[in-house]
């Protein structure tokens, strides 16, 4: 034990001492403080309308001169309107002019599109407008692009312990522990620890600043930890598989479209289609996550999703531990 320690105190040391690994860390806090100022702006740029297609042409006229317009089947307007972006669904009958919200949108969203319904049918003395929501809570923009920015701190926990072992490699000190008593399995142990720290740091603060005290930190700290596992095979696929940081920046690019980009992929895609992912347990991980952000229920519970995680990470870090052993010439 005192092997590890030693160890990961050597790689705290060597992290604070390299501006772009102490960049890194606090990215994620960066980018997550600016998305937080940009996405109010982004949830009211535009107004988008999905009316019923038995509207009089005349109000779909109107209404095309304030923002987009949808015509769809009344049968199907709910679920448009329940779809990820921003829109309202319309419906027209009987002299009376009903708009559908999800229920997750912005007080002043609501009030900005009740405003420009009323300006339609100003001249139209006789119409009754009325609104109803379909109960959903929260901002599904918000609850994506926060589960994406805590992927993203856990993938630069990774790279900083990644890092640590390229340096290594670049300055030969890697030789030197390869002859020390330190194991293969005290190393990767130390290397995961390290990232799994630094992750799950990043990680709640992204979250503090993205959402708020209103989830769930208890769950969510235990999912972090469950992921080590994830986070560990992250930061040895960097470190054996580059020998410099040029090398390193260049499988960062190739991972971190994977990492992050396929679970968001999958999360659009239709569910017919989800089962082309379950082998990755990034996929599982996003589960994991939208369980605690998202304001509906997914298909799969959070623990199960986490233990899934766990799981599969587990194979594949004992899968790759063997080649990692030999990149690294470690016993």
């Amino acid at each position: 034990m005192n092997r590890i320690l030693n160890l990961i105190r050597q790689d705290i040391a060597t992290a604070l001492r390299d501006n772009l690994i102490i960049y890194m860390l606090i990215a994620p806090l960066l980018i997550a403080f600016g998305m937080k100022l940009f996405i109010p702006s982004v949830e009211q740029a535009g107004l988008s309308f999905a009316v019923a297609d038995s509207a009089s042409h005349q109000l779909v006229e109107q209404l095309q001169a304030y923002g987009t317009v949808e015509l769809i089947k009344e049968s199907e307007l709910q679920g448009r309107v329940e779809k990820t972006d921003t829109i309202a669904g319309i419906i027209e009958k009987d002299n009376r002019i009903t708009i559908i919200f999800e229920g997750n949108e912005p007080q002043q969203l609501i009030e900005t599109y009740k405003a420009v319904i009323e300006e339609v049918t100003s001249k139209q003395s006789f119409a009754e407008i009325t609104h109803r929501s379909l109960g959903k809570e929260g901002s599904i923009l918000n609850e994506l692009l926060t589960i994406t920015m805590l992927m993203m701190a856990m993938l630069i926990g990774s790279i900083v312990s990644g890092f640590n072992i390229v340096a290594e490699r670049d300055t030969k000190a890697i030789n030197a522990i390869a002859v020390s008593p330190l194991t293969a399995l005290q190393f990767i142990t130390a290397r995961g620890l390290l990232a799994s720290l630094a992750a799950t740091a990043c990680a709640i603060g992204t979250s503090l600043i993205m959402a708020g005290t209103g989830i769930n930190y208890l769950q969510l700290t235990v999912i972090l930890l469950l992921s080590s596992l994830l986070t560990t095979l992250l930061a040895l696929i960097v470190g054996a598989s580059a020998t410099n940081q040029i090398g390193a920046i260049a499988m960062i690019k190739l991972l971190t479209p994977i990492y992050l980009g396929l679970p968001i992929l999958a999360f659009f895609l239709p569910d017919r289609f989800k089962y082309l992912f379950y082998w990755l347990p990034n996929y599982w991980q996003f589960q994991a996550l939208g369980n605690i952000y998202f304001r509906f229920p997914l298909n799969v519970s959070l623990w199960h999703a986490t233990l899934i995680t766990l799981g599969l990470s587990g194979i594949y870090i004992l899968a790759f531990s063997k080649f990692a052993g030999k990149k690294l010439n470690l016993r």
